[in-house]
Order: structure tokens, then sequence, then C-alpha cells
């Protein structure tokens, strides 16, 4: 199996450990890939040495990453200094890569944490001064130079197959953003000289503000990225791999959403314009005012789409006409324009029919199967999962963000290889084309004997199977036939 998974004829291979694994994972060869053979390699790849870890508790493992974080600079000064020692050969297989990466991860979480929460009652038009920044800076220029090592290893096409690398190139960008912003914002208070407005004053797009607003959005999505690491454990994996499936069907479904909500939004966007604002009061002194529902397209936008969850008020079709002047100062008129109200009430109605009743029962129902589909054939839905994020860290660094930063001696190596194509040594070159003609011409090709020879045996086993269960049941019946006929005579 091995040697079949480590196949790299035809393929864009120079990166990639198990050359074949990665095209199975490419053609979706679920089975292929959960097929307990294939798995016992590529655990034994990812484990590596370090067999002691499957017996530890679960609590245990979740203990490894706090304990590595006061290591990671060990890691990074023997990298630098002894490469080739056996603990940087330890903390080179894949799990210890991942467990190293969490550490990193866990401590950009709880600084970026800490920001989040910084008061900003007092804060002045001007980029946030608690002391973290330059941290946080130096974490996501290490996260985006992971992001773009990671892109020439894979190969861009096959990085963005994977939704996690869409989300993290884009949380990536949110906190640039939050730093363009940071940028800008000090550039202002520099020229414009107004550090100590206050807040309630500012413009809508100040800068400040929209940093805030983009660090806040990073900060959710960095905090999310931790539903990536449960595809681990056997209980959550399949959870996250669901969600991931139904976020699948909901983009589909958003298309029909959005088509119905223009198409009635366009249609009622101005019909109760006129009346936007007007206040009735009827006998009992009792004031009534008109919602601003389908005065305005952003208004009508909004209103159907909290009709959606069912949020809008019920009120919003209704129509408010103010008291117009009777024939005596003390008196007023109530008018009513009921068709124009009945038109409201029978759009609104149609589309709570249509996008509730209908389109959003439809979108539950298509997640209940999607989830059933995934329980239904856990085993192999988990496991290709599993090995997907196998493959990733395969990949990975030794060092994580922001130590990744720091050239290595082997990171240099590599990056060198990776500028010359991926290209090694002509004696390198000798040797590899060697070793690898001496595996086509003898191993590979008798393997590949035995395995059709194999299957044709079964197929043949198989055929005769199903010759004989014929027989058999031919036999029953004229047996059947026969007895029915000694019954009669008698």
């Amino acid at each position: 199996m091995e040697l079949i998974l480590m196949r790299g004829a035809g393929i864009y291979t120079h990166t990639f450990t198990f050359p074949r694994l990665v095209l199975a994972m490419d053609c979706k060869q679920k089975k292929f890939v959960a097929h307990p053979n294939t798995q016992q390699i590529v655990e034994a790849a990812w484990c590596g040495d370090w067999h002691e870890y499957k017996i530890k508790g679960f609590t245990v493992k979740l203990l490894y990453p706090i304990a590595r974080i006061i290591t990671l600079p060990v890691i990074l000064i023997m990298c630098i200094i002894t490469p080739r020692h056996p603990l940087v050969k330890h903390w080179s297989i894949p799990l210890n890569k991942m467990i190293s990466h969490i550490a990193a991860y866990v401590v950009f979480l709880i600084i970026i944490f800490i920001e989040s929460n910084m008061d900003k009652t007092n804060q002045k038009r001007k980029p946030p001064n608690s002391g973290l920044e330059p941290v946080i800076i130096i974490f996501v220029i290490g996260h985006s130079w992971n992001i773009v090592r990671m892109m020439i290893l894979s190969g861009p096409g096959r990085y963005f197959q994977n939704l996690w690398n869409w989300h993290a190139v884009m949380n990536n960008m949110m906190f640039l953003l939050t730093f363009t912003f940071w940028m800008a914002s000090y550039f202002d208070a520099v020229h414009n000289d107004q550090i100590d407005l206050e807040r309630k004053y500012w413009h809508h797009l100040d800068p400040v503000l929209i940093a805030e607003g983009c660090f806040a959005i990073a900060t959710i999505m960095a905090f999310f990225r931790l539903t990536f690491f449960c595809r681990l454990n056997y209980y959550m994996g399949p959870l996250q791999i669901s969600l991931g499936k139904m976020c699948a069907d909901l983009a589909k479904y958003l298309i029909i959403f959005a088509i119905v909500i223009i198409s009635f939004s366009a249609g009622c966007c101005r019909l109760y314009q006129y009346y936007d604002g007007m206040v009735k009061v009827d006998e009992n002194q009792i004031k009534t005012q008109q919602v601003s529902s389908f005065v305005d397209f952003a208004s009508t936008l909004k209103t159907f789409f909290w009709a959606i969850l069912c949020m809008a008020p019920l009120e919003s079709a209704d129509v408010v006409i103010e008291n117009l002047p009777g024939e005596s100062p003390d008196t007023t008129i109530i008018n009513t324009h009921e068709f124009t109200e009945a038109v409201g009430y029978i759009a609104f109605a149609v589309f709570e029919v249509l996008i509730v009743i209908m389109i959003l029962n439809m979108l539950i129902a298509t997640m209940s199967a999607t989830f059933q589909r995934v329980i239904d054939n856990l085993d192999v839905e988990w496991t290709f999962g599993k090995t997907d994020f196998y493959l990733e860290y395969m990949l990975q660094s030794v060092t994580p963000s922001p130590l990744n930063l720091i050239p290595t001696p082997f990171g240099i190596s590599n990056f060198l290889l990776l500028m010359n194509g991926g290209k090694i040594s002509e004696s390198e070159k000798k040797l590899c084309d060697e070793v690898d003609s001496k595996t086509e011409d003898l191993e590979y090709p008798a393997l590949m004997t035995h395995l059709v020879q194999r299957y044709f045996r079964e197929k043949d086993s198989a055929v005769a199977t199903a010759s004989e269960m014929d027989i058999f049941r031919q036999e029953i019946h004229e047996l059947k036939v026969l007895l029915n006929n000694i019954i009669e005579g008698s």
C-alpha cells in the first residue's frame, strides 16, 4: 500500500509524501482514502515515532499545546543551531507540528481577546496604544507568510479547494484592513489635530470606527477557526464536517432568497413613502405612527430580511394617515387607503408563505438530509476529512507563526528548492532516478500484476457463487413442483 501511495508518476508531486493519496483526495475517492490499509500508512506518517500519544487521555492531549507554549522558543533555537538533532526530528512529525501551531495560535487568540476587550470609553481619535498592536501585526505577518508558503507548496488550485483556506485568507485580509485604518487614523490625527474630539462627534466613516469594525470581524473569524481542529475528534469531527456541508447547502439557497427578497423589495420599496412619519390619533386619543417599512428600498429590504426570521413587526403593512381637518376646529376626519394597504398586506403575506413556509422548510429538509448522509456514512466521511487535515500538517513548517518569520537552515534550503522550481542537484537527481527506476521496473509492476490477478479471481469467484445460487434456486423450484404434483396425485 505504501508503494502505491508514494507512486508519483504523472502527478505534481515534489512537495507531497503520498502523491497518490493526494490524487485520491482530489478525486473524492473516499472509500479508498478511508480503507484500513491506507489509514495504517497515513497514521504511521502522522504520529511518526511518538506512539505513546495514541494511548493518552483526552484531558492530557488538551494540555499538550499549553505545555508546548513554553518550549516554542527552544524549538526555534534548536532548529537554527542543531537542525539534525533527534529532538528536532521528533518535533518535525506532523502531529508535533500541529501541537506547536495550536500552541502559538492559542497565544494569538489570547492577545487579540485582550486587545478586543480594552476600555474604549475615553479613546481618542488615534490608533489604540495598548502595546499589543506590534505583537498582533507580527503574528498576522507570520500567518500571511504561512498562507503564501502553503499556496506555493500545494499549488493555488488545490489550496483554494479547501474552504478553510478561504477562511484563513479572508481573516488575514480583515486584520490587514484593520492595520491600514490604524495607519489612516494616525495620519488623520496628525494632519487634522482633532485627537481629543469626543466620539459622538466623529464622522460615521472615521478610520478608527472602521478599524474597530474590521478588528471585531477578524477576531470573530479567528476564534471560529478553533472548529477546524475539532475535525480530529471522533464525536466533534462529523459535526464539523456536517457544518461545512450545510454551509454549502445554505450558499445554494441564498441565491433563491436573494432573488425573492429583491423582487418584493423592488415592487414595494416606495409603496408607503407618502405616509412616512404620519401619526393618527383615534377617538380614545391613542396615537398610531406609520412604520417605516415600505418607504424606501433600504427599509423595505430590511423589513423583508427580518421577516425571514419572523422578526418583522406585524404593523409593517399598515397604512397610517394623519388626521384630516373636519368641518369645525374640534373635529377631525380619519381617512383610510384600503386598496394600498391590501396590496401591502397581500405582498407581505405571499412573501411569508413563499419564504418561511416553503423555501425555508426546503432548506431545513436539505440540511437534515445532508447531516443524515454524513451520519449514515460516518466512518468514511470522518476519516476522509481527518486525512485532509493530516495532509495539510505534513506540509506545515516546524515553527509556527510568528516564529516562522525567523529563517532556519531547513527553511532556507526548502525556499531555495522552491525558487529553483522544485529541482534538485544532478547527483541527487541521478540517485533518485536510479531508485525510482528500480521500483518501477521491479516492485511496482509486480504489485500491479498481483492486484489485477486478485481482482479477476474475486470477480470469477463472485460469478461462480452467483451461478451456484441460480442452480440452487432452480433445484428448489423443481423440487417444489415435484412435491406439488405428488400432493395433487394423492
